[in-house]
């Protein structure tokens, strides 16, 4: 069974992070936070698509993952 254990906050680029999972929001209206759209570039715009079709609408609770080579995207719905 998988379970986080440890969890910090950093104004480190994303990019540069040595974390295997980074957490970024989306609103209910389908806006992502500065940093969300920073990493939907670097993903080639997967959220993006993931947002026009529809798959990822920012409520509360919904999540979805992406990945790239090295680590996980969780993007959160902040409703």
């Amino acid at each position: 069974m998988s379970y986080l254990s440890e969890i910090k906050n950093s104004d480190q680029a994303w990019s540069d992070t040595s974390a295997q999972m980074v957490a970024v929001g989306i609103f209910e209206d389908q806006e992502l936070t500065p940093l969300g759209h920073t990493i939907d570039k670097d993903l080639g715009g997967a959220i993006s698509k993931a947002i026009e079709q529809n798959a990822l609408k920012g409520k509360a609770g919904q999540s979805q993952s992406f990945y790239d080579e090295n680590r996980q995207v969780l993007v959160m719905g902040l409703g």
